[in-house]
């Protein structure tokens, strides 16, 4: 992998300079500062598709998505969508119900000290 100014490659030494293994590291990848046009490689390809899936339309991609890999991670990104959108709608109507119900209802009361409705 050539070393752009957006990818940095971290690698375990010894004190002798010799690397601890030829296949361990850690990559940095600033995705802030990956600007590319035209997908060249699949390092690009992955960059662009964690900087812009987002934005994407699924029913019609870009031609560098066009590949099994792309599709998958683009059907894997709209699961976690959904889940998240599912997420936030549940925690909007916890907020809901919570405040049709007052305080004392979450909180309890002397009577009822663990808030359940009607108990």
């Amino acid at each position: 992998m050539d070393d752009p100014d957006y990818a940095h490659v971290f690698r375990m030494r010894d004190p002798h300079g010799h690397v601890f293994l030829d296949h361990g590291g850690i990559w940095l990848l600033e995705l802030s500062k990956f600007a590319a046009d035209a997908v060249e490689t699949e390092q690009q390809r992955w960059l662009k598709f964690f900087k812009e899936a987002e934005c994407l339309d699924e029913n019609a991609l870009p031609a560098w998505m066009q590949t099994q890999e792309m599709r998958r991670a683009m059907n894997t990104l709209k699961a976690f969508s959904e889940k998240e959108h599912a997420y936030h709608a549940y925690q909007a109507r916890q907020a809901r119900r919570d405040s049709d119900l007052g305080p004392s209802s979450i909180l309890g009361s002397a009577e009822n000290p663990v808030g359940i409705p009607g108990s």
